[in-house]
């Protein structure tokens, strides 16, 4: 806290009436740059054709956003994760889930997502999905983050269950 009171030129008693911990800054701020962001994501994802194009290009943005931030990315999902609830986090139901229900919404009315579960449940999978996406990123340092997002994105789109039966290799006698 002392680091980041003297790179903002305030006293750190200053940061600590606004943050409690420096995990708690790296949030906001990783919230604040998510909705400096978004408005220019939402415009790119508007002209593209498909949900899985707009939840690729989103995630692929994330990735690289993460990859910048990479040595905060560690304290800010300990942050986040240290046993307290979702709903104990209204800036990232209001910014990141936010923007997932609004897709979701969007391929619902396309007719490209079901729509026997609400965007918003959904939308909050996909937030558990990314948190833990991001562990597995972290544990893996030599990882690029974007192709970790496109497998999150695939199995959240096309779920795990086989759509098709295995064919039998075998013959019978």
């Amino acid at each position: 806290m002392e680091s980041i009171a003297q790179a903002a030129d305030v006293a750190r008693g200053t940061l600590y009436k606004h943050f409690s911990s420096k995990e708690a800054f790296i949030q906001h701020r990783f919230h604040h740059d998510l909705m400096v962001r978004r408005a220019d994501m939402r415009a790119v994802m508007a002209a593209m054709p498909t949900v899985a194009e707009r939840f690729l290009y989103m995630f692929q943005n994330e990735a690289a956003y993460a990859e910048s931030m990479r040595p905060y990315a560690a304290p800010y999902l300990y942050h986040r994760l240290r046993g307290q609830k979702i709903q104990q986090h209204p800036i990232e139901r209001d910014s990141f889930e936010g923007l997932i229900a609004d897709l979701i919404r969007q391929g619902q009315q396309d007719g490209e997502i079901v729509t026997d579960t609400s965007a918003e449940q959904m939308a909050e999978y996909v937030v558990f999905l990314r948190l833990a996406t991001l562990m597995r990123w972290i544990a893996m340092p030599d990882v690029p983050l974007a192709p970790l997002f496109a497998e999150m994105v695939q199995l959240f789109l096309n779920g795990a269950y086989r759509r098709v039966a295995p064919t039998q290799s075998s013959t019978s006698n």
